[in-house]
């Protein structure tokens, strides 16, 4: 009885063609997917390293413990950090304000912040477009 139902809903997707295009689409992506997720992962990596080793002395001299949960809440951590880059790139959180709390430690922590942020967007993003649209066709 179980194997007719499914039967049947097989003999019901043909009528879908569009849906069934789009499925087949997202399953010949999988692989590029995996390798976008992976790339973005990397470059989220290396640049909350890069602001957590810088936010280590400024954290520890920091007497306001407002501003210390603030940016702890951010870039606490490895995950934190990666979070809140995920966050800004997928419009989560505002990355001007992720940029401001990081313009009152340092510009240069602010700077590196709008430099992954507009490769991020502008390059990365674009660039995996254009694999998933070529994989598709």
């Amino acid at each position: 009885a179980r194997l007719l139902r499914i039967l049947r809903v097989f003999r019901v997707v043909r009528y879908f063609t569009d849906l069934r295009v789009m499925v087949q689409g997202i399953l010949l992506s999988a692989k590029t997917l995996i390798w976008a997720i992976a790339l973005l992962m990397v470059l989220m990596f290396s640049v909350t390293v890069c602001i957590c080793q810088l936010l280590r002395p400024y954290l520890a001299s920091l007497e306001s413990e407002t501003e210390k949960t603030e940016l702890i809440d951010s870039f606490g951590s490895m995950i934190l950090g990666i979070f809140t880059l995920f966050q800004a790139m997928s419009g989560g959180v505002d990355w001007g304000e992720v940029a401001l709390k990081l313009m009152k430690v340092s510009w240069w922590l602010a700077l590196l912040f709008c430099v992954y942020m507009a490769f991020a967007l502008f390059c990365v993003l674009n660039v995996m477009t254009g694999v998933f649209v070529e994989n598709a066709s």
